[in-house]
């Protein structure tokens, strides 16, 4: 489709401006001259794509609620300071041309400013430091960013991305009680301040090679932790004390590289859900010591040196457990007698079962496949002890079998 200069002349009345296509598929052309104006009252412009190097100069956005210009040869957006009193969400993703963001020193209400892939950029303008309501910073994959504000000020802010921003060396201060920090793939050793004063968080997320242990005195109470691709080689400092142990309802643990053991008191410190991927040192996880552990799911996948459980994991009182692709995997311990679901699939080594206790067992869900070194005959013989309907309760126990 092909726009002349004057595409919009005229459509005074014009809110909503939408042409939500990827850049590579994009079929809109503008003429060499670009656009010679934008409608002035549009509150949201969302063009994918735009296929020009600059707005048009008299274009006034101080309507804008929305903005969203990505995968663009956009280098300007406008002289000066503009009032965007109305502006909420920003993004000039992918936008491979910036070299200066645009001054939103007036746009005290932005809640959301998005930068990823914008390789030209080098500064983050102070004026970020002092935007009271921002939520959201994504400058993932700014590759030559180099200067960041000190502080960012916002008290709602929950998400700051810097994945692949390689010239970043030091985090800004937060004042928030934030959610994620992603730091894959920067030279960042340090973690804000913030971290040692949660009290609370809903979600907090951990990114990054440069992160090799969780911060002293961290003692939140976190709903979801998730450390991602660390350094981390202990959760858990040999020091630690139980009663300043953070309190976490789901872990989880992706791509650790270095980590080869964990803590007994990981089952003191985690409530509900704990997942271990993708780390290819771990060979066991400790001995259950809490009796009264809540741990309700345990998902242990990809791991490909986890070599067995721990026997005394039958200490759990209900539990849905999830081995997969553990390839060095060759035993299964007696498992609880409130074991809802077992899914222990392509463990290539798998030979044994315990099957001392299979007659109390009660799963919903049992899943063996691609355990080609299982014991067939061994498999029969738990099959034909476990109880597939329970007849004073004339429920079905077992629900679905795979093998």
């Amino acid at each position: 489709m092909h726009l002349g200069s004057d595409a919009f002349l005229g459509m005074d009345r014009l809110r909503f401006l939408k042409f939500s296509n990827n850049a590579r598929t994009c079929k809109i052309h503008l003429s060499k001259s670009g656009l010679d104006s934008l409608p002035h009252e549009l509150r949201m412009l969302w063009w994918d794509g735009f296929p020009s190097s600059s707005l048009p100069s008299n274009f006034s956005p101080n309507s804008l609620v929305e903005l969203c210009i990505r995968h663009s040869p956009l280098a300007q957006c406008w002289d000066g300071v503009q009032d965007f009193v109305n502006l909420r969400w920003f993004d000039l993703s992918y936008c491979a041309n910036l070299i200066i963001v645009p001054d939103l020193s007036k746009a005290t209400h932005l809640e959301s400013l998005k930068l990823t892939g914008c390789k030209t950029i080098v500064e983050l303008p102070s004026f970020v430091e002092y935007l009271d309501k921002l939520t959201l910073l994504d400058l993932g994959a700014c590759e030559n960013l180099e200067i960041l504000p000190p502080k960012l000020d916002s008290k709602h802010l929950k998400h700051v991305i810097l994945y692949d921003c390689r010239k970043i060396n030091q985090c800004p201060e937060f004042t928030s009680n934030w959610d994620t920090l992603d730091l894959r793939g920067t030279p960042i050793t340090t973690l804000p301040v913030a971290i040692h004063k949660l009290k609370e968080a809903r979600k907090l997320s951990l990114h990054g090679e440069s992160i090799t242990s969780l911060p002293d005195g961290f003692s939140a109470s976190i709903k979801e932790f998730r450390l991602c691709h660390t350094a981390i080689q202990k959760i858990l400092p040999s020091d630690h004390r139980d009663f300043l142990l953070p309190r976490i309802s789901r872990l989880e643990l992706v791509g650790s590289s270095n980590l080869a053991t964990l803590s007994k008191s990981l089952w003191k410190m985690v409530t509900k859900e704990l997942l271990i991927m993708d780390s290819q040192m771990l060979k066991t996880i400790p001995e259950i010591s809490v009796v009264d552990s809540s741990l309700k799911v345990l998902v242990v996948e990809d791991c490909r040196a986890f070599r067995r459980l721990p026997s005394s994991i039958g200490n759990l009182k209900s539990l849905e457990l999830y081995l997969l692709g553990c390839e060095s995997l060759r035993s299964l311990p007696e498992l609880p007698l409130n074991v809802k679901l077992l899914v222990a699939s392509n463990c290539k080594s798998l030979q044994t079962v315990s099957s001392n206790n299979f007659s109390k067992l009660h799963f919903l869900n049992l899943n063996l496949v691609g355990c080609l070194q299982l014991d067939r005959k061994l498999l029969r013989r738990m099959l034909a002890k476990l109880p597939l309907q329970d007849v004073s309760q004339r429920t079905q126990v077992c629900t679905y079998i795979y093998i």
